[in-house]
Formats: structure tokens, C-alpha cells, sequence
């Protein structure tokens, strides 16, 4: 079912756009959409704990009156802010601190230094003061004739004594502030991430389809876009269009995923019942990073081949026979 927004608020210049949606992936899909329309992208800035699965714990919230033509009396139990991606550094102290290690240190001592690389643009942050908030809310229709202020105070005691009767929504709030300090238009996507859903579908290529070769991939790409994604990205939107380097990294990375078969652990399991295991005292398994290995009792298996283990604990010399 498509999802349904009201648009509660006259757009000024002043004012800022409120939408209330049924529920967060909604909100989500329309923040997205205009994304692709504007060639922007916004990054979670901070969030509330379990923000969209909030639960009422006390009475004692604050209720909230927006007047209009429709007005209404709202409860918010979690927020959420996007922040442009190039927003606030956050890390901004952290990166300073570092180059200046990098200076002390390469005044000190003369010797050949490992080879880095030289980032031209140290960040993309530009402190962009563009941001999204989403609320989750219960939202109240008040009576008709509650115009006072002593009838707003009295129906605001009726909502917080029963707040069960609320209809909980996500609002998003677009507030009136412009992109600064960073190219926008058809030229701003060529900073961006690649999107998650376009990721997903190089696994599946990979994991599922066996797709080895990064041409091939970008033309499943470029049709997994064009079909899925409305409106029609930019193709200069790295988002959606990335780059080889990119996509071949994303296939490197599923190939190596694949590696690991919950089959194989089920393996590895069933052979700690071994039957030369059953004479000795049974020991957890253990297995290292590079070298895995299995110890069952006091054997250790390596490969196909079983071994019995000269260690503390173990078969001693003598007993070995």
C-alpha cells in the first residue's frame, strides 16, 4: 500500500515542512526519493535508543500543541536528526592530534618512513548546517472548542492520564535551512557511498549468480537501478553508478564472506564425538585465525590426519603406548 503523507503546514520561508507518515519505513522511502531528486545525502547524526520501536515508560511527557487548519496535541517518545553528509567532523579533534604526531615524529628522526598515501582533501565535511529530523510521536485529536488555554491544559491532563489512546506516526521535520559550503546539483554525487541496496545486490551476484567480472557486474547494476530506483538517479550519482574500484572491492569482500558455511562449523562439531576421542578426557575445541585446528581429547586434528598431543594435560610418554 503506498504510503499516505499530510502535509500540515503552508511552506514559507519561515516556517519549516512537517509530514507525518504511518510508519518509519515510509519515512525513510520519501527522505530517500528526495535524495535522488536533489543529489543529496544525509548521514545519521545522533539518535534516541530503540527510535522506532519506542515504548511509553511514565506519564509525564511533554504534550505538544500545532495549530492549523487541522490541529492536534502530539507525544514524542524518540527522535532522530540526519545530519548532510557534509556535516559537522565529528572525529575532527581526533584527525588534528594525529597529523601532529605525524609532524613531531618525522621531526625526530631522519631515517626512510613507510610510504603513505598524500589525501589531497583531508575530509568532506564542510559543516553543511542542512539537517532532517524525524519524531516518533502519539498524536491526539483534540475536542472541537478547545481553544482556550485553560481547555488546552485540561485536554493535555486527559492525554497524559491515558496515553494508550494515541496513534503513534513518525513526523519529519525539514527544517528551512539551506546546503552551504559544498557543490550541489547534478556534480554533488560524485562524493557519495554507495548505497546499501545496491550492495545487497553485489552479494547476491557474487554469493548466488557467480558473477566474477566487474564489467558484467556493472551492467546487473545499471539494470537493477533502472528498474528499482525511481526517479532515474544522475549518472554521475556514485551512489548508484560506483565506481570498478568500488564494485570490485564489494565483490572481494562477498567472495570472502562465502568462505564461511554454517555446513562446515556442523563439521566440525560432529567430529568432537571421534571415537579415539571416547579412552581420554574430553577437551573444548580451538582453532586460530590462520591455522585452524581441532582438538578432540587429547588428538589433534590437522587436515585429515589425527596426531595425539605432547602436552600438559595430554598423552604423556610413557602412557602413550
Amino acid at each position: 500500500m503506498a504510503s499516505v503523507s499530510v502535509n500540515l503546514h503552508a511552506r514559507n520561508r519561515n516556517e519549516d515542512e512537517i509530514l507525518i507518515f504511518s510508519s518509519l519505513g515510509d519515512a525513510k522511502a520519501h527522505i530517500k526519493k528526495e535524495e535522488i531528486e536533489t543529489n543529496n545525502r544525509y548521514i545519521i547524526g545522533y539518535s534516541t535508543k530503540n527510535f522506532g520501536n519506542s515504548v511509553v515508560t511514565s506519564s509525564s511527557h511533554k504534550v505538544c500543541w500545532v495549530h492549523g487548519v487541522n490541529p492536534y496535541m502530539y507525544v514524542s517518545l524518540g527522535h532522530q536528526v540526519l545530519k548532510c553528509h557534509h556535516g559537522t567532523d565529528k572525529n575532527k579533534k581526533k584527525k588534528m592530534e594525529k597529523e601532529k604526531t605525524k609532524t613531531f615524529s618525522s621531526e625526530q628522526h631522519s631515517y626512510a618512513k613507510k610510504k603513505t598515501r598524500h589525501a589531497l582533501q583531508p575530509s568532506k565535511k564542510m559543516d553543511c548546517p542542512a539537517s532532517i529530523i524525524l519524531k516518533e510521536v502519539l498524536i491526539f485529536t483534540p475536542e472541537e472548542g478547545s481553544s482556550r488555554e485553560l481547555d488546552k491544559k485540561m485536554a493535555a491532563s486527559n492525554v497524559r492520564s491515558d496515553l494508550s489512546k494515541g496513534i503513534k506516526k513518525i513526523m519529519v521535520v525539514f527544517p528551512n535551512v539551506e546546503h552551504k559550503y559544498h557543490t550541489s546539483g547534478e556534480n554533488a554525487g560524485l562524493l557519495q557511498r554507495i548505497d546499501s541496496d545496491v550492495a545487497s545486490k553485489i552479494k547476491e551476484l557474487v554469493v548466488e549468480d557467480g558473477v566474477a567480472n566487474v564489467e558484467e557486474m556493472q551492467r546487473h547494476l545499471t539494470s537493477f537501478v533502472t528498474k528499482n530506483v525511481t526517479p532515474a538517479p544522475s549518472k554521475t550519482n556514485r551512489r548508484f553508478a560506483p565506481t570498478k574500484k568500488v564494485i570490485r572491492y564489494h565483490m572481494n569482500k562477498a567472495a570472502k564472506n562465502g568462505c564461511d558455511s554454517s555446513d562446515d562449523q556442523h563439521n566440525l562439531v560432529q567430529l568432537r564425538r571421534y571415537p579415539m576421542a571416547s579412552k581420554y578426557k574430553q577437551f573444548p575445541f580451538w582453532w586460530g585465525t590462520t591455522n585452524p585446528r581441532i582438538r578432540v581429547g587429547s588428538f589433534q586434528l590437522r587436515g585429515y590426519r589425527m596426531r595425539p598431543l605432547l602436552h600438559q594435560g595430554g598423552i604423556s610418554r610413557e602412557n602413550r603406548k
